[in-house]
């Protein structure tokens, strides 16, 4: 009776040790893969953007994005994709156009390379602007999931 019951605990303990081990695993991985499934939405966001056939008398110049702890305070990571563009069209022309594609998404002026929306994180274009031209910045925020948003280390 005595080795029946040790080996019952034995078995106990031997299978709460993988129980924990596969637990471990598994936290450590989820916080491993959760940057990059944010990195992904941040840009699928700017290629979004970048899909979208340009207006007349508008040129694409590049795209960026990035996740992270973005903007506010508080706890969460955000993904922010974007575009510059080079346009005669008009600012509200330009809204319109893209809220017609991505009702979420942002067209303001661009004035130099580094987008100033972003409080908490230095980004900028690699592109050529001159000083005689409209330039604009359409961005948008990513949907990512919210178990990722929470735990993404870069959100805190």
């Amino acid at each position: 009776m005595k080795n029946v019951l040790t080996k019952l605990l034995k078995s106990f303990f031997i299978g709460c040790a993988v129980l924990s081990s596969l637990l471990a695993s598994g936290v450590i991985l989820l916080l491993l893969i959760t940057p990059v499934v944010n990195d992904m939405t941040a840009l699928h966001a700017a290629d979004s953007l970048a899909s979208v056939p340009l207006p007349d008398d508008t040129e694409y110049l590049g795209k960026v994005s990035c996740a992270g702890k973005l903007t506010g305070c508080g706890n969460g990571a955000e993904c922010f994709g974007a575009i510059l563009l080079k346009s005669e069209r008009s600012q509200e022309y330009l809204q319109e156009y893209y809220s017609e594609r991505d009702k979420f998404c942002t067209v303001e002026p661009q004035h130099g390379l580094m987008i100033d929306v972003l409080e908490h994180r230095k980004l900028s274009f690699n592109a050529d602007m001159s000083a005689d031209s409209d330039y604009f910045i359409v961005y948008t925020w990513g949907k990512n999931n919210a178990v990722f948003k929470d735990i993404d280390i870069r959100g805190h």
